[in-house]
């Protein structure tokens, strides 16, 4: 893998242990009838800053444009698919964020497995289908232009602080889930 899609892939591996944590939660809201309100607000935190806010803009603002100019389009085939399921996520999202305000945990407890089955093919499909074929087109400079520009998006998006913020609260959201999991009286603080 080229550095520019192994840092996507690195961030892709931090999205999948909160996806996990949040199939545990949902189980959990499922099974005890209850919204944990504040797991659920740092985990919607987490996707819609870090996952879709910064992830997915180097995503759909640097490397699939970088992929469009080299000839795959936006419009069909993969990248496209890729786009379409971004949507897709935001949707779920959007309904998660219902669901904990109405406090509805089996419609909470929808939605976010809805969400942790699309994330998961979805990361599938980039990491053994786009990434690979994108790396047939990209020339070395333009390597060096996508790391550049993804640089720039994350000092845009806060910089190193912000990305640590978000692998802590990742970190903090498994260490809670677990706890939940195990049914364990002691309170984790998301």
């Amino acid at each position: 893998m080229r550095r520019s899609t192994k840092r996507l892939m690195d961030e892709h591996e931090l999205i999948l242990q909160t996806i996990d944590s949040m199939g545990t939660m949902a189980d959990s809201a499922s099974a005890r009838g209850e919204v944990d309100e504040p797991f659920w607000r740092d985990a919607i935190d987490f996707i819609r800053n870090f996952a879709d806010g910064l992830h997915h803009q180097k995503e759909e603002g640097q490397l699939f444009e970088m992929y469009s100019r080299r000839g795959l389009s936006r419009e069909y085939g993969p990248v496209a698919v890729m786009l379409n399921e971004h949507v897709m996520g935001r949707d779920c999202v959007s309904r998660m964020e219902a669901a904990v305000a109405n406090q509805s945990p089996d419609q909470l407890a929808r939605a976010a497995r809805d969400y942790c089955e699309l994330l998961t093919q979805h990361i599938a499909k980039e990491n053994q289908i786009l990434f690979p074929l994108g790396e047939t087109v990209l020339s070395d400079s333009d390597e060096i232009e996508l790391n550049i520009r993804f640089d720039e998006a994350e000092l845009e998006l806060g910089g190193t602080s912000n990305t640590l913020r978000y692998r802590e609260l990742a970190a903090s959201l498994a260490e809670h889930a677990a706890f939940v999991a195990r049914g364990d009286p002691k309170q984790v603080n998301t």
